[in-house]
């Protein structure tokens, strides 16, 4: 679908097909390796989704060869101007900078856009001798061409996204992390239609991949302990934050992956959401087996995860794949696709057994699970 968009007096607006690569709507610049630059576009989007569109800057060395990738995700469709700045070091063998947009189809929903962003030719890419931080929402480096989607770095990866999140965060709009995913209607409809039915009176839970704790203040009203599993000690430290004032005692788990530090036996409900998506297979697996060991006897558990059979899945699929294949590593919102006979083998594997799985998004489902 193309961008739908008004001309103004101040923008000079173009649309751009979802499938367009970025090179066709793009600006070169010549830079210099080691030193700092700025650029800043003002975009208006009144219809959309996140991560629909981007700002983006490609560093290329003399050959051509991308080096590194700069991303600035559109995430306000209030319909009001939003400035978004890049600022970054060039790296070492930079030659020349590509300054584009594009419209991509790693939304769950091929939603119309509706937006203007200034004509690629009016953009320019200054020299900066501001003191000013790096200033982006995502970063490729591909350093090695390593065709392997099982070595994705949790933990360095999700580390990073909650430094970039302090950064680049509208914190009008957004001023907790994990509310950029999704929206409040899903978000009450998992709450209410897959976590609070399985909450006893004083029972004790635990979430895998806490975040910013959008789930986990949400739970913390009904149960008595909430252990926050994660391996990312940044997002630990931003869930704890944001339930200092919560009506449950919090208890941040650091993970290493593969193990969850908690007392067999000890949990009444765990659940994940937003989270196991981005675990690959025999990550997931491991994480599963953990939860047999920490649930208790006739406690449940619900997981969302990428479900294959669903409608989206194909086009986030090729859409994490193109990055791979560009850079040599996985985006920070990769999905690992599973289907729902392997989730179902997963579980019983691990001792659990299946009570229901339904569909929740265009690219997942969300499956509740027993330990008999």
């Amino acid at each position: 679908m193309k961008g739908q968009v008004q001309v103004t007096e101040q923008m000079q607006a173009i649309s751009i097909d979802k499938t367009s690569k970025i090179m066709d709507n793009s600006k070169e610049f010549p830079v210099t390796a080691d030193h700092k630059y700025m650029v800043c576009t003002t975009i208006r989007a009144s219809k959309g989704e996140a991560y629909s569109a981007c700002f983006a800057v490609i560093i290329l060395d003399m050959n051509n060869k991308e080096i590194t990738r700069y991303v600035r995700w559109l995430n306000d469709f209030s319909g009001q101007p939003k400035d978004y700045p890049i600022v970054f070091n060039a790296p070492k063998l930079a030659s020349k900078a590509i300054l584009g947009y594009r419209a991509n189809y790693e939304t769950p929903i091929k939603s119309v856009l509706e937006l203007d962003w200034p004509h690629i030719n009016s953009l320019c890419l200054s020299d900066s001798s501001l003191n000013k931080e790096e200033l982006y929402d995502d970063i490729a480096e591909p350093s090695k061409r390593l065709f392997a989607p099982q070595t994705q770095d949790y933990e360095n990866v999700w580390d990073g996204y909650s430094k970039r999140f302090n950064k680049t965060a509208d914190t009008e709009n957004t001023p907790n992390l994990g509310d950029e995913w999704g929206n409040d209607e899903l978000t009450k409809k998992v709450f209410d239609g897959h976590i609070l039915p399985h909450l006893r009176p004083g029972c004790n839970a635990a979430e895998l991949g806490v975040g910013g704790g959008k789930y986990s203040i949400l739970i913390s009203p009904h149960v008595h302990t909430l252990y926050g599993i994660d391996i990312s000690n940044e997002m630990l430290k931003r869930t704890a934050k944001r339930l200092e004032s919560g009506r449950s005692r919090f208890v941040p788990v650091k993970t290493d992956g593969t193990n969850i530090k908690l007392s067999s036996n000890s949990v009444d409900f765990i659940f994940s959401i937003d989270s196991c998506v981005h675990i690959f297979h025999y990550d997931l697996f491991r994480y599963l087996k953990e939860f047999a060991r920490i649930m208790k006897s006739g406690a449940r558990g619900a997981v969302e995860f990428a479900d294959w059979d669903r409608p989206g899945s194909f086009d986030k699929f090729v859409f994490d794949f193109d990055i791979l294949e560009k850079t040599g590593r996985l985006n920070s919102g990769a999905f690992a696709f599973i289907d729902k006979a392997a989730i179902s083998c997963f579980l019983r594997g691990a001792g659990l057994k299946e009570l229901e799985i339904r569909p929740l998004t265009p690219r997942s489902s969300i499956v509740t699970f027993l330990k008999g």
